[in-house]
């Protein structure tokens, strides 16, 4: 989906695109106290499998043409959320230069409180049936563990459809990879020192709804009043 030769072609060439895979979902962002890193962290392997990424480029982009000077992540929708994690994250400062952020930086859901990512971990032992038990998840197949952690509900802590992009497993609070929440930290002016771009790609929201297009406006006018009182909530649950 997210070819870079257009943008290289329109920009003459004058840039290295560089894509990167990692974790999604409960292999991503499942997180326990029971379950931590060599430093303490937890619920945010993903954001550390892009933090490689970011280390690989700086380490070798030279040898592509490229200057791990000037570097700038960027990302649209749950990339725009692990945009503004990195920039919320000073660990990740290090790595690069600039960002960019398309439909979504600093929303409530880029980010939850670790009281919601331990009520999923638990959530997903017992539907699992480990019960208590931590190591019984290591011996699930990982076919099985996305099946049954796909048929999870959602925690009413993070509310509405599009709360940790629906699958309720995202980046967690866990004052070690990530501080604060991200809108919280660029409130406060908590977050890195760098130029940062946002906005918003237009119609990028109309591919989370399977309305028809030749929908009526009187049925899209239902289905937003129907959405409003779940959707959109104060940010909750972080200091």
């Amino acid at each position: 989906m997210y070819n870079g030769t257009t943008m290289i072609e329109q920009l003459e060439g004058s840039l290295i695109v560089v894509t990167i895979n990692y974790r999604l979902n409960v292999f991503g962002f499942a997180g326990s106290g029971n379950l931590l890193s060599p430093e303490g962290s937890t619920g945010n392997w993903g954001i550390l499998d892009q933090r490689l990424a970011f280390e690989w480029v700086q380490n070798n982009i030279q040898a592509f043409n490229g200057d791990p000077s000037k570097v700038t992540i960027f990302g649209e929708s749950p990339g725009a959320g692990s945009v503004s994690v990195h920039m919320s994250s000073p660990g990740s400062w290090g790595y690069f230069n600039k960002a960019i952020g398309e439909s979504g930086s600093f929303s409530q859901w880029v980010a939850q409180p670790m009281s919601v990512t331990e009520s999923r971990y638990s959530q997903l032992r017992k539907i699992a049936g480990c019960g208590t038990s931590d190591a019984c998840l290591s011996t699930i197949s990982a076919s099985f563990l996305f099946s049954v952690s796909a048929s999870l509900p959602l925690v009413p802590s993070i509310p509405g459809r599009f709360s940790c992009g629906g699958s309720g497993f995202g980046p967690t609070v866990d004052g070690i990879v990530l501080p604060s929440h991200p809108y919280v930290l660029a409130s406060t002016g908590g977050i890195a020192d760098k130029p940062f771009m946002f906005g918003t790609n237009t119609d990028e929201g109309s591919s989370f709804f399977l309305l028809p297009h030749n929908t009526s406006d009187i049925a899209v006018e239902a289905f937003w009043k129907e959405g409003a009182s779940t959707t959109w909530k104060p940010l909750r649950g972080f200091t």
